[in-house]
């Protein structure tokens, strides 16, 4: 997950970054370094950050091209939302 799946899969949800902190377990801090690429985080506060945003119906999709997708799906699977990334 890059830091600007991050804010965009936070954006998707309508989440703060306390929001996402508090589901994830981790400090508001953490998410706001990693968005803001001040230093990227420990590979298992990353996994449980992306956990946390699967698990409200994040999807994160690398393309072919190198870039980054980020989509939302409802509880029935329909694709309600999608941002993309550009490689860079």
């Amino acid at each position: 997950m890059t830091p600007v799946q991050c804010y965009e899969a936070r954006r998707l949800l309508g989440w703060k970054r306390l929001e996402l902190a508090i589901r994830a377990l981790c400090a508001e801090v953490t998410v706001r370094n990693l968005e803001e690429q001040r230093c990227r985080p420990r590979p298992s506060t990353i996994a449980a950050l992306r956990t946390a945003l699967e698990e409200a119906g994040i999807e994160f999709v690398r393309e072919p091209q190198g870039l980054a997708r980020v989509k939302l799906r409802d509880q029935r699977g329909t694709m309600l939302s999608s941002c993309r990334e550009h490689p860079g």
